[in-house]
């Protein structure tokens, strides 16, 4: 996807069907989640890869992936939505209920902990109890230390096989 983009970014525009079709379901998955039950999550996910294609050019490779940069302007976009409708609601929204960015963090914060616990379970015991030494107990040591540097790389190759690399 980043070639692509950088494809498109230096204006070629035969890079428009790669990267609308390597962004879509990335971008449409965060809406339908950033807006769950919304019915214009879809209308939403479309204006976000509008304003990606609308700003390509200013996409440069050495900054990073293509996704995380895609994946922030479409984040905006949700985000720009949600304040139009709170901004339209403002005198219909009765006290006492979650903030939409306080149900935003705490499914995003679910999501994150059910995606390591996931990956927890492909380590090995050595590398669980390593890594739940660290957080508990905080030994020192050069023994422990490269253990725990070991433990960790395990766990950031387990977590990018099965959920990939942002």
């Amino acid at each position: 996807m980043t070639r692509a983009l950088t494809r498109l970014a230096d204006g070629d525009r035969e890079a428009f069907d790669p990267v609308y079709r390597a962004a879509w379901p990335a971008v449409h998955g965060l809406a339908s989640r950033m807006l769950a039950g919304d019915p214009e999550a879809e209308d939403i996910a479309q204006q976000a890869l509008l304003a990606v294609f609308d700003r390509a050019s200013e996409y440069d490779p050495a900054i990073g992936p293509a996704l995380p940069w895609i994946l922030g302007i479409a984040g905006w976009t949700v985000r720009s939505h949600r304040k139009r409708c709170a901004r339209r609601r403002e005198t219909d929204v009765p006290t006492g209920l979650v903030h939409p960015d306080d149900l935003e963090e705490a499914a995003i914060r679910r999501d994150l902990e059910a995606a390591v616990r996931a990956v927890l379970g492909d380590l090995s015991d050595l590398d669980r109890a390593t890594l739940h030494a660290a957080v508990t107990d905080r030994p020192s040591g050069a023994a422990f230390r490269k253990r725990l540097q070991r433990a960790l790389e395990r766990l950031r190759t387990t977590f990018r096989r099965r959920h990939g690399a942002l």
